[in-house]
């Protein structure tokens, strides 16, 4: 079995169309999935939360609003990898909040 590290970069732009961002909590979900051999191709692996393996869901921590104030949010992950090949999927999801993040 290897440790295989994943570093998440990702941009979160602040969603100005929504009426009240604040209640809103913007995620990556990183998902992996194991195969013996490079099987890749328009048909395998599916895109199917149930075929992969969850890892984490990562929240941005730094949002803008301008393009010119853009910052990227790095996060870093270990998965145990027991095939000879991984494949990594990223999802992106947003979380409504009941209660307010004043």
């Amino acid at each position: 079995m290897d440790l295989s590290f994943q570093e998440v970069r990702f941009l979160r732009r602040k969603r100005l169309s929504v009426v009240d961002s604040r209640r809103l909590l913007c995620c990556v979900q990183l998902l992996y999935y194991e195969a013996e051999s490079d099987l890749a191709n328009a048909m395998r692996p599916t895109w199917d939360e149930h075929s992969y393996r969850h890892v984490d869901v990562v929240a941005a921590d730094r949002v803008f609003a301008d393009i010119n104030d853009a910052v990227v949010n790095a996060e870093t992950r270990s998965v145990s990898v027991t095939q000879r090949g991984v494949y990594f999927a990223f999802y992106d999801q947003v979380h409504r909040h009941k209660f307010d993040l004043r």
